[in-house]
């Protein structure tokens, strides 16, 4: 017979689905309570009343301390609350408990890949990426490290393999070109930006940094034409006004445009830090 939603629930809630066993000192009909106790839960999380929704996830444990759901829901509620290490403590017991799931994993990745120990969060989304290679986050990451590490090679070597399995993927492109920036390869770097936005017209970083290849490669037009679409997506970015402001005063000799932009800059940030350097550059103008 094929299960209900109601019993599916109630087995994912006691931890069969996700690949764990039940405490084996309790009989599964005495753990039905956790399904709503899991809901109580994050609703409590999701309502930040994160004591209340501690006192439950120490509950469920204490009666099903198998449980990978509730392991991995009480582990992002102590990240969220800063509690690193603790959180840690729980991912580690979740993945000892099923190795091969990437939920616990990719939590610590992630924790390791903020913390700087570049060397555990390589592992864990190298694990992640032989269970699961079509999910695409490992792969940015991993970029992200060896690029960190100065290991340009096996970043080109990861973005690679992505591409033959994500495809039209924005962010290996806009890696890519990251790559091609630090090798100085501005063409292939400007190359790689367009084709990241290519797939996501709106991507703010491909676009700034395309903006900042071409006005590397002496392409100051095109160059402009960038940050001012780039504005467009962010009116809030105070440092385009000044780059703009800049690129017509000082590139293309157009102090009415620059004026333009620097006075826009005052209007908008006017305790901006550079407020008084702007000021000074207008009062010469």
């Amino acid at each position: 017979l094929k299960p209900s939603i109601e019993d599916l629930k109630k087995m994912e809630s006691l931890g069969y689905l996700s690949g764990s066993k039940p405490s084996k000192e309790k009989d599964p009909k005495d753990l039905i309570w956790i399904v709503k106790a899991m809901e109580e839960g994050k609703r409590y999380f999701e309502g930040k009343d994160y004591q209340k929704a501690e006192e439950i996830y120490k509950e469920i444990l204490k009666a099903n301390p198998e449980n990978y759901p509730a392991l991995i829901q009480y582990g992002t509620l102590l990240r969220e609350q800063k509690r690193i290490e603790e959180a840690l403590s729980i991912y580690n017991k979740a993945k000892d408990l099923n190795p091969s799931f990437i939920h616990a994993r990719f939590n610590l990745g992630t924790i390791y890949f903020e913390k700087e120990n570049f060397g555990k969060a390589e592992v864990e989304f190298l694990k992640i990426l032989e269970a699961l290679p079509d999910f695409p986050e490992p792969y940015f990451y991993l970029v992200m490290i060896y690029l960190k590490k100065g290991e340009r090679e096996k970043a080109r070597e990861i973005i690679e393999k992505a591409k033959k399995t994500l495809k039209k993927e924005a962010n290996l492109y806009f890696y890519e070109g990251l790559i091609f920036v630090s090798e100085n390869n501005l063409a292939k770097a400007i190359e790689s930006f367009k084709n990241a936005l290519k797939y996501e017209p709106d991507y703010f970083d491909a676009r700034f940094n395309l903006a900042q290849a071409y006005y590397k490669n002496g392409k100051v037009q095109e160059a402009l034409k960038e940050y001012e679409e780039c504005l467009k997506l962010n009116p809030e970015y105070s440092q385009l006004y000044l780059i703009i402001g800049s690129i017509f005063l000082y590139d293309l000799e157009s102090t009415e445009k620059a004026k333009e932009y620097f006075e826009k800059f005052l209007q908008k940030f006017p305790e901006h830090p550079e407020t008084q350097n702007v000021r000074e550059i207008l009062n010469s103008l």
